[in-house]
């Protein structure tokens, strides 16, 4: 958590002159991301089905960076970015002898993830007067240069055994506004929210993937 808000601080200060820009239209979105693994589907995430905590302790933090190509569309509803994002995973083996499905296979190694893709904007919602809230979806593509243990783990329960460094990518975020929720200025073009960061093979589409990983998401944002 102290290493979370030293990247808040750090985002606030790199950003401090977007208070200037109010009045005009922001272009670019800055994100920094803090994740938890979870052995839940992607399907039972986003119905708010019962959360598996992933009990190798995985992690993800890093950074996304985005890029407003299309504003207000839809009767000022719709945005959509270009996105790109970089995290480091931490994946420790504290128990290779519990109930892991495979743990000879697991490397334990911390890695780093990159993924690009186009992500659309929801921002039309009946309380937006009170506190400004967009819901996003992201797709794109992923390349990890260590594959994740909870993907490796995922697929080990499934009839197919293949993995891959390279799959589809989708973000999920809900996000609000600082300034709306806390009524300090200075915060008009900061927002905080949480998400889900799915990478998976598409159910054999992609290098006969049948499987994947889920990460619950936090973030802070700020727009410039």
């Amino acid at each position: 958590m102290k290493k979370f808000l030293i990247l808040f601080f750090i985002l606030i200060s790199t950003t401090v002159f977007a208070e200037e820009k109010v009045e005009k239209e922001n272009q670019y979105i800055i994100r920094l991301v803090h994740g938890e693994g979870s052995y839940s589907t992607f399907g039972n995430i986003i119905s708010l089905q019962e959360n598996i905590h992933d009990e190798q302790n995985s992690s993800l933090d890093g950074i996304q960076l985005e890029k407003y190509i299309a504003r207000n569309l839809v009767n000022d509803s719709l945005d959509f970015t270009l996105f790109t994002s970089f995290f480091y995973h931490s994946q420790d083996i504290e128990n290779p002898n519990g109930s892991y499905t495979s743990p000879e296979t697991l490397s334990g190694i911390d890695t780093f993830q990159v993924n690009g893709g186009v992500k659309a904007y929801w921002k039309n919602f009946p309380w937006k007067n009170f506190v400004r809230t967009r819901v996003g979806l992201g797709e794109g593509i992923s390349y990890v240069d260590e594959k994740l243990d909870l993907e490796i783990q995922n697929t080990n329960r499934k009839e197919r055994k293949s993995d891959s460094y390279f799959l589809n990518y989708i973000d999920l975020t809900v996000a609000f506004n600082l300034r709306d929720i806390t009524r300090w200025n200075a915060l008009e073009n900061y927002y905080a929210g949480i998400g889900v960061s799915h990478r998976s093979g598409i159910f054999g589409t992609i290098n006969n993937v049948d499987g994947g990983s889920n990460f619950y998401t936090f973030f802070l944002e700020a727009e410039f």
